[in-house]
């Protein structure tokens, strides 16, 4: 079902205007000249991030007084409130406010008493300035509800974290999928040949076409339609997506509406990736997605994958995971939703036997060449990137090998300066007697588990001196193992152990999977 169109106020339906390449240079120049860039906004408006930018500072900024082009620019685009003629005058001059009118991006007021945008802009990270729709009126009053296709401002942590993560290699060519904006796009066009950026409406392809423009890109191809049907017969080298993902059983938002289960475009979206993605691409993505009873959410996306499931390896990644009834407090608390649809998301849930939804960061990889597909599953730690995500895969990839357990006792395994060994004691005779080790990393990769004394010891040890055969001898010899022991089983709890970043393989034996060189 599509989304049923809003009331939309006047200013929402003033656009951008698509000038001329002259037009948008002078506005680039305006803005380069100005100091609007990321750090400047953030550093004026006192916020560390512009999604962090509060009610409370908002109010505090605005009793300030317009001192220079910055604040004409930061009051008009980031809080988005008009500015009377003096002041813009003053700051700006005639020929700004003539470069910006040029673009639609100013607007007189009614009555001339000043001008107002009828957009926001706002810098990211890394560099390009993004127009997209505004969340209120010129006059600070909130929109009660958005238009269907009103554009998400892509400021926040889960979109920095999207565009941030993503594959930075060159390659031929990018499809993003649901471009929005065209954040990623433009971010990504740096290294690869070309970019195509799909939408399925309109309003997002002129915001999206708008952007590429004013970034000065021109390897971005903006093309209007339903997920793939715009790029039909095309395949490419990397796909990307960060579709909605909120269950709706009456879509109407573009930007956040999954369909009635909050997967539906998801599922869409991977169901297409045998057609589109070529034999050793990627695909990229942050999805919302639910592990439900007797199926995990990488189950189900390998059922999505279809005939073709063996040919792909799917890796996720965990930023955030919650049970099915702390995601409906977490809605109620933070007003994600009327009170019919938090009661839509309960009885949803429990109809599909919803155990855990998980925001997960996944990379599907399409084989170069037959083979078996691997399956991972990991929690996201500080300086995630999908690398990481490929590396493990690469990793469990290794651990097939025939001969991975001897070349796994040649190398000289290394603990990882991230982490750190906790032990749990009981006292005993008036001494506090050690019974329980836990290992903890906050690496790219996060973990904690458990670990037997033994092991937490020779852990401890491991300095990339030894050979792991020469700690499995040690350990047999000092019957802290016995001396029939397997040493495939060693090989196996130790190579885990690498594989969550807790240990470094120091042996160029062992090619590819090296944390150290991420």
């Amino acid at each position: 079902m599509s989304p049923q169109p809003n009331e939309q106020p006047s200013w929402y339906q003033i656009l951008p205007r698509l000038g001329t390449a002259d037009e948008f240079a002078a506005v680039r120049e305006l803005f380069a000249r100005s100091g609007f860039d990321y750090a400047s906004v953030c550093g004026r408006v006192g916020a560390e991030h512009l999604y962090l930018f509060t009610n409370k500072l908002e109010t505090e900024y605005l009793e300030r007084p317009v001192q220079d082009p910055l604040d004409a620019l930061i009051r008009l685009f980031v809080v988005g409130r008009g500015i009377d003629n003096k002041d813009i005058a003053s700051q700006l001059g005639s020929v700004s406010i003539a470069s910006l009118e040029a673009l639609q991006l100013l607007v007189p007021r009614t009555g001339g008493s000043g001008w107002f945008a009828p957009v926001m802009a706002h810098p990211t990270p890394g560099g390009p300035i993004m127009i997209c729709d505004r969340n209120s009126s010129p006059d600070g009053v909130a929109m009660k509800r958005a238009p269907a296709d009103a554009l998400y401002p892509a400021l926040f942590a889960n979109t920095i974290d999207f565009v941030e993560r993503f594959p930075q290699t060159p390659c031929d060519n990018i499809l993003e999928i649901g471009t929005g904006t065209g954040t990623a796009a433009i971010h990504w066009a740096g290294f690869a040949r070309e970019v195509w950026a799909t939408d399925i409406t309109p309003r997002a392809v002129h915001f999206a076409e708008f952007n590429t423009r004013l970034a000065g890109v021109g390897n971005v191809n903006v093309v209007q339609g339903d997920l793939y049907a715009p790029v039909e017969g095309m395949t490419f080298d990397r796909i990307a997506a960060h579709p909605p993902f909120v269950p709706a059983k009456n879509p109407a938002v573009v930007f956040r509406d999954g369909g009635e289960d909050g997967e539906q475009i998801a599922k869409r979206i991977v169901e297409g990736l045998p057609t589109y993605l070529r034999p050793g691409g990627t695909f990229w993505a942050s999805f919302m997605i639910s592990d439900r009873t007797g199926e995990s959410a990488e189950q189900r996306m390998r059922k999505w994958l279809g005939s073709s499931e063996a040919e792909f390896d799917i890796g996720i990644a965990i930023d955030m995971r919650r049970t099915a009834a702390e995601s409906i407090a977490h809605a109620a608390l933070h007003g994600v939703g009327t009170p019919e649809e938090i009661c839509y998301f309960g009885d949803l849930w429990k109809a599909t036997q919803t155990e855990y939804l998980l925001h997960i960061s996944i990379v599907i990889r399409r084989h170069a060449a037959p083979r078996q597909g691997i399956t991972v599953r990991t929690q996201a730690g500080t300086g995630f990137a999908a690398r990481h995500l490929e590396w493990l895969l690469d990793w469990e990839l290794a651990r097939r090998d025939p001969n991975f357990t001897e070349t796994f006792l040649e190398s000289r395994p290394t603990l990882a300066p991230v982490c750190e060994l906790r032990a749990s004691h009981r006292l005993e005779g008036g001494a506090a007697i050690s019974e329980d080790y836990t290992l903890e990393a906050d690496g790219p990769l996060r973990v904690a588990c458990r670990v037997p004394g033994w092991s937490a010891k020779v852990l401890v040890g491991c300095d990339g001196r030894r050979t792991a055969g020469e700690i499995f001898n040690n350990l047999v010899d000092q019957g802290a193992i016995p001396k029939d022991a397997d040493p495939r089983e060693f090989v196996r709890m130790f190579s885990g152990l690498m594989a969550a970043g807790v240990l470094i393989a120091a042996s160029e034996d062992l090619a590819k999977p090296q944390f150290s060189s991420l």
